[in-house]
């Protein structure tokens, strides 16, 4: 069955052809997506060599499966929303499905109202407003706060014009590509707010400047490295154009969609949580009329 969420588009910047999704198709490309993910990650892992950005970070996945890879690409962006998002982990059913599952809320443009999530919570469980004494909580409720991140979802067009491959041969450069971006680490989240700020407070929309992208390294106290995205606002202004607009609103339009997905799996998941009351209700008056 032909799945537009994970199937070549040749509309413009690979955008999905939404008249043509379906409810049916967001469970299979999920997991289509997690495998291929999982499948990545393994190979990262795999790897003896020493950690590099090559290796690591900063890779695209372009829709004929090549992987390209670059140091300082520079993105555009066009949108900006925020979102919650929490990994559960599960023991998987033994069918080879991927193992756990993401519970995410609807985009919006802040995090200062409830958001409705995937199953049927809001905040994929976190509780609403301000923690006065979060010591004073239980730990499982601390725990479960914890797994919770604040996203700072980023959409936008990537440019990739030093590029290499997996064998590190320089590659044609790819322009424009459409991307999502969701900034889950702690410490990006509000490194990344900084040059979108600091556009805001000159008038200026996204679209009006590039940025790049870039990692930073950081030190435990074991000795071991990791690395945090950073992110750099070049000063040229860039003048908008009319196709600026087509492309805002093909990302309007994947934001509404995930929404309504969102929205109806949260309807959905109410609906299961009233039926399962309900037979409780109707099991504890059989058990009742059972002890006369």
């Amino acid at each position: 069955m032909k799945n537009p969420l994970s199937d070549y588009s040749d509309q413009p910047f690979g955008t999905i052809p939404f008249k043509e999704l379906k409810k049916d198709h967001f469970v299979p490309a999920i997991k289509s997506g997690i495998r291929e993910s999982e499948s990545s990650i393994e190979k990262i892992t795999k790897n003896a060599d020493s950690p590099t950005f090559e290796n690591t970070v900063l890779s695209l996945e372009l829709s004929d499966g090549i992987k390209i890879y670059q140091e300082n690409p520079t993105i555009r962006l066009f949108q900006q929303k925020f979102m919650y998002k929490r990994y559960i982990k599960s023991n998987g059913n033994g069918n080879g499905d991927a193992k756990g599952m993401f519970v995410k809320t609807i985009m919006a443009n802040d995090l200062k109202s409830d958001l409705i999530d995937n199953t049927g919570g809001v905040n994929c469980g976190k509780p609403s407003g301000w923690i006065e004494d979060y010591q004073a909580l239980p730990e499982n409720q601390k725990n479960l706060i914890k797994s919770i991140k604040r996203v700072r979802v980023l959409f936008g067009l990537a440019t990739f014009d030093h590029a290499v491959d997996i064998e590190g041969l320089d590659v044609d450069p790819q322009e424009n590509v459409a991307f999502i971006y969701e900034v889950d680490n702690r410490e990006a989240f509000k490194t990344f707010g900084a040059p979108i700020a600091q556009m805001a407070k000159q008038s200026k929309v996204l679209p009006q400047q590039l940025m790049k992208l870039s990692t930073e390294e950081r030190k435990i106290a074991s000795g071991n490295k990791y690395y945090v995205p950073s992110i750099e606002l070049l000063p040229d202004v860039i003048q908008i154009k009319d196709s600026d607009q087509s492309t805002f609103k093909s990302f309007t339009d994947w934001i509404d969609s995930y929404n309504n997905w969102v929205d109806n799996s949260y309807k959905e998941a109410l609906d299961v949580k009233k039926q399962q009351d309900s037979d409780t209700l109707v099991s504890e008056f059989v058990d009742i009329e059972n002890t006369d």
